[in-house]
C-alpha cells in the first residue's frame, strides 16, 4: 500500500491578513448576512448573534459556528 504525504499549514491569528484575506469582522458579517432565512427574512445566524450579544457575549464567526455545532450535536441525541 502506497502512503500519501500531506502538507498541513498552521496559521496563527492574523496570518492571512498579509495575503489580503478577510479579517474576523468581515467573516462575521458574511456569515450573518448569508444563509438560511427565518420567517422574518433575517438569517438564522443573525438571530444567534443577536441572542448572544443580548446576553453580553462578544460574538464573531467562530462563536456563531460553535453554537451551530452544539445545536447539531443536540439534535443528534
Amino acid at each position: 500500500m502506497e502512503r500519501f504525504k500531506r502538507n498541513i499549514f498552521l496559521f496563527g491569528a492574523g496570518a492571512i491578513i498579509d495575503w489580503g484575506g478577510p479579517i474576523t469582522s468581515e467573516l462575521t458579517d458574511s456569515i450573518v448576512e448569508y444563509g438560511f432565512k427565518a420567517k422574518d427574512g433575517k438569517t438564522i445566524t443573525f438571530h444567534i448573534k443577536q441572542i448572544l450579544e443580548q446576553d453580553g457575549h462578544s460574538v464573531n464567526f467562530e462563536t456563531i459556528l460553535s453554537v451551530i455545532e452544539e445545536l447539531i450535536i443536540l439534535a443528534l441525541f
